[in-house]
């Protein structure tokens, strides 16, 4: 498409609203699907790993502090 200026482009005939309303939306979702399972995964992996320190019982904490820290 050829414009002969910036607002002619932004006005599209008219159209304008229309299509760049439906571009900022597409936008947004797609912003969204990628963002939210970012989220969720992470928040996953911390409540996996705070389960898994909890569920560890204290002699295997014992061992793994005594293997790293020198006396």
């Amino acid at each position: 498409m050829y414009f002969d200026s910036l607002t002619d482009a932004l006005q599209m005939a008219g159209h304008g609203a229309f299509v760049w309303s439906a571009y900022g939306i597409t936008l947004l979702v797609v912003v969204y699907l990628v963002w939210a399972p970012l989220v969720r995964s992470r928040s996953t992996v911390r409540r996996i790993r705070a389960s898994t320190f909890a569920d560890s019982n204290p002699s295997t904490l014992e061992s793994l502090r005594g293997s790293n820290n020198a006396p």
